[in-house]
């Protein structure tokens, strides 16, 4: 019996950020590393760059809020039910751990769980990685498919006439593949709940579009394409 692939965070829509402190005692960024299934595109700053000049101010300020809370746990800060949100872009689940490293003192880890949209968003860099936002939805819709829906219905088929034999003899990988799911539900609830914010943004995002976006006539036009 084929079933599809079960929920899990493994499937590398994570981001993480390497900070630690300059020369004056303030944190900066030394790389981010955003993955997405099997592409990891990772930013390096050999000489730290300031937390404002690297992320868009509200992230910025989020990142300084948590590196706070950092400085008040004593070796891993474990937040699972975090959540930050901005215009085309949504994290979730947030893990801080100290990083040995004799170049960079009391540097810090910041990996977040998973996200939902183009990460780039948050950067104030060239914008080089970015994906066209319907492409990014179709991403999106294709992966919860397999990772949420799939498996569901895969169990609910078990209940027409013609499985009763699969049943018997597949009892054990059923039970298995259920208990999975069981032990997952948090975290399917977090993802779809993620993925709810993200579209309530897009659809924001798209009628904010349409009412400030001037109709271009044939005549504008002519007059761009003519500087």
């Amino acid at each position: 019996m084929t079933m599809a692939l079960p929920f899990t965070s493994e499937t590398g829509d994570t981001l993480a950020v390497v900070l630690s402190h300059d020369s004056a005692g303030d944190y900066v960024v030394r790389s981010v590393v955003i993955e997405s299934g099997s592409i990891r595109n990772s930013y390096v700053f050999r000489a730290g760059r300031p937390v404002g000049s690297t992320f868009i101010p509200d992230f910025a300020r989020c990142i300084h809020a948590i590196l706070r809370r950092c400085a008040r746990a004593s070796q891993l800060l474990a937040e699972p039910e975090f959540e930050f949100f901005s215009p085309g872009i949504g994290l979730s689940g947030l893990y801080g751990t100290p990083v040995a490293d004799d170049d960079c003192p009391n540097a810090v880890e910041l990996r977040f769980e998973r996200y939902v949209g183009d990460a780039t968003q948050l950067l104030l860099l060239e914008r080089s990685l970015e994906v066209a936002p319907a492409t990014i939805r179709e991403r999106i819709a294709v992966e919860v498919l397999r990772d949420i829906v799939s498996p569901i219905f895969d169990m609910m088929s078990l209940s027409e006439p013609h499985m009763h034999d699969v049943v018997q003899q597949h009892t054990g990988a059923i039970q298995a593949r259920l208990d999975r799911l069981a032990a997952q539900q948090e975290e399917i609830k977090l993802y779809t709940g993620l993925l709810k914010r993200y579209v309530d943004g897009c659809r924001q995002d798209a009628a904010a579009l349409e009412t400030s976006s001037p109709v271009t006539t044939d005549a504008t036009r002519h007059k761009v394409h003519g500087v």
